[in-house]
This record gives C-alpha cells, structure tokens and sequence, in this order.
C-alpha cells in the first residue's frame, strides 16, 4: 500500500507550474491508493520564498537546481533526499498569427513587437531564456521589447492572446498549447544552463513520511514514462 490506508493525511507539495499536469496524472496511483495530495503550483522563485517564509510544503519540485540550492545552504532540506527527476528545453513561440523566424538566432526579425519571458528573478524560464540571448547577443538589444510573467504559463498566455509577438517557454508548455501557439526553433545547444527538474523534501514538512513514498513514486519507471508523454527529457 503507498500511504498505509491513512486517507486522511496530506501531502504538501510546491512544485513549479510547468510540471502541473505531468503531476496529476503521475501520482494518480498514490491518490488511488488513499493519499491525499495538496499541489502549489507557481513559478520556483514565488514558491522558495514562500517555503522560506514558512509555508508548509512537505516536498519542494523546481525548475532548476537554484532554490533547492538555497534551501540546502539553508538547512531546511532532507539530507540525501534531493534529486533530478526530468529535464527541458527552451523555445520561441509565436501567435497563430503574424511573423515567425526559423533561426532562434533571428528573434529581432519579427519586428518591433513584444517578447515574452519569465521574470528572471522569479522564474527559471526566464533566466533560461536570459542566459539564452546573452549567449547569441540578443540580450541588450531586446531588453527594452521584453515582457515580464510570473510565471512560464503566462508568458504562453501572453503569446496566444496576441498581446507579445513571441515568448520563450519551455518546449513542455508550447506542446500543451500548441492549437493556440506555434512552436518555433529551439535554443543552442550550450546556449543556457541545462534546464532540470529537482525535488527534495522539506525537514520541516509535517507529512515528511508520505512524502517520501511520494517522491519514490515519481522516481520510478512509470513515472519517467508520464514524463516523457508530456514531452520532458530524461534527467541526464
């Protein structure tokens, strides 16, 4: 038995937002199982600073290695529990409607619209996707065009409402929305930092226990093959 037929108890989780439906159906055999799952889904920066300031989580899943590195300096980690579960890649997206370049290279020939990212300071895609144009020498010549989400699911809101002329996502959120977005070129290879999905469990996370057997679950070879149908990368 997963949980121990302990139906009652909740499991905490904060996990970043892009990994929201790839989680729903992964840990459906925990839920089945009599596990109770509360999901906090946010970009990872919004959801260290909450942990930090005291929220509740029993387990923390991010979109890059940062804030689990915050939180380990911090000693607010389970030694030994921390690990890679998928990785990603970055993408230009564009509206169903208007330009589109076949080069990530060519982002400055859409014109003079808006571009998308994730908030860097908040948001991992967003300092992928800085890193990304510094490396090809894109940074400062669209800084002033860039447009800030809280998250990587706005920045793919954005794009498909029209109001930004391309965003950079990663290619897990493109694919989810691909009949209102279309998918452009990815970026260099070497051109960010790789992009990698940690979790590690929280010592001060109430349901420390359940959570453990959570996070095993989605270590586990069925749960490598839910990842891969939402389009993630093995972790290296």
């Amino acid at each position: 038995s997963v949980t121990g037929g302990r139906a009652t108890t909740r499991t905490m989780v904060s996990a970043a937002i892009s990994l929201r439906d790839m989680l729903k159906e992964a840990w459906q055999p925990f839920e089945d199982d009599g596990g109770r799952i509360v999901l906090n889904t946010a970009g990872s920066g919004v959801l260290l600073r909450q942990i930090l300031r005291g929220a509740p989580a029993d387990l923390f899943i991010s979109a890059s290695p940062l804030e689990l590195d915050e939180l380990e300096r911090s000693g607010m980690l389970v030694p030994g529990s921390r690990c890679t579960l998928a990785a990603n890649r970055l993408v230009i997206i564009f509206p169903l409607e208007g330009v589109v370049v076949e080069r990530f290279q060519d982002l400055p020939s859409i014109g003079p619209g808006q571009i998308a990212i994730g908030n860097p300071k908040t948001v991992p895609a967003g300092r992928y996707a800085r890193a990304a144009l510094t490396d090809v020498g894109l940074w400062k010549t669209l800084e002033g065009r860039l447009v800030y989400a809280g998250n990587v699911r706005q920045a793919v809101e954005y794009v498909a409402r029209g109001d930004v002329s391309a965003g950079l996502v990663y290619r897990t959120d493109a694919t989810r929305f691909s009949a209102r977005v279309r998918i452009g070129p990815e970026a260099p290879a070497g051109s960010h930092p790789p992009i990698l999905y940690q979790a590690a469990l929280l010592k001060d996370g109430p349901n420390r226990e359940h959570a453990a057997l959570l996070l095993t679950l989605l270590k586990a070879d069925q749960s490598r093959d839910v990842f891969r149908r939402h389009g993630f990368l093995d972790a290296p």
